[in-house]
C-alpha cells in the first residue's frame, strides 16, 4: 500500500488556492430583488399625473399665504384621477407581489393607495 506524500499534498492544497476567489465570485446572494423598468415607469408616470393634478385641483397661494388662486372643487375629473391613481398603485402592487424578496416595496404601495383614499376624502370635505 502507498502512502501520500505530505510535500505532495502541500503542493496540491497550495495550487487550488488561486481557484478559491472564483468559488466565492461565482455565488451571490440577492437581498432585494432585481430592478423592474416596468414598475420604474409606471411609477414615474403616476407621480407626473399626480403633480398635474394637483396644480390643476390646488389651492395657490402667495409668499405672505394669501389665496391668490382658490382650488376646483371635488368633480368628476376628480373622481376620475383618484380612481386611475388607486389603481395603478394597485397594478404597480400586484406586479411587485409577484417577486420575493420585495417587502419594502409592497409596504410602499400598500402605503400609497392608502394615501390616495386620504387625499380623495380630504378633497371631498373641502369643497
Amino acid at each position: 500500500m502507498r502512502t501520500r506524500n505530505p510535500v505532495w499534498i502541500a503542493r496540491r492544497a497550495f495550487s487550488l488556492l488561486p481557484l478559491l476567489p472564483l468559488l466565492f465570485a461565482s455565488c451571490s446572494v440577492l437581498f432585494v430583488s432585481p430592478y423592474d423598468e416596468v414598475t420604474d415607469r409606471a411609477a414615474t408616470d403616476l407621480v407626473t399625473k399626480t403633480e398635474i393634478f394637483i396644480v390643476r385641483y390646488a389651492t395657490t397661494t402667495n409668499e405672505t399665504g394669501h389665496t391668490v388662486r382658490h382650488g376646483k372643487p371635488y368633480d368628476a375629473g376628480a373622481a376620475t384621477f383618484y380612481n386611475e391613481a388607486r389603481g395603478a398603485a394597485a397594478a404597480m402592487l400586484l406586479r411587485s407581489e409577484q417577486k420575493d424578496k420585495n417587502d419594502e416595496e409592497i409596504q410602499i404601495l400598500r402605503n400609497l393607495v392608502t394615501r390616495y383614499s386620504q387625499l380623495e376624502a380630504s378633497h371631498r370635505r373641502i369643497c
